[in-house]
């Protein structure tokens, strides 16, 4: 549809309530993870771009506005739940 882009994202997720502190040591280790070069650079030849977002809750605020985007996008093409 004219107007929006499909990206995909990939991310780790927990139960409501997981203590911040949880979040912030999982969130300090997937940037960890993707910023290890070997890894990084076997994604990129792929085309891939590995990024970790800087905290929970900008990867909250991330996955809201996409879920945002996606209703918006089925209201304006009339899509339906069946």
């Amino acid at each position: 549809m004219p107007g929006y882009e499909d990206i995909t994202f990939n991310g780790l997720v927990a139960p409501a309530g997981t203590p911040r502190g949880i979040l912030v040591r999982l969130n300090r280790a997937v940037a960890k993870a993707v910023r290890a070069p070997d890894l990084y650079n076997r994604f990129i030849d792929r085309g891939v771009e590995l990024k970790a977002s800087s905290s929970p809750e900008e990867f909250t605020e991330h996955i809201r506005g996409e879920f945002e985007k996606k209703a918006r996008l089925a209201r304006e093409a009339g899509i339906r739940a069946e």
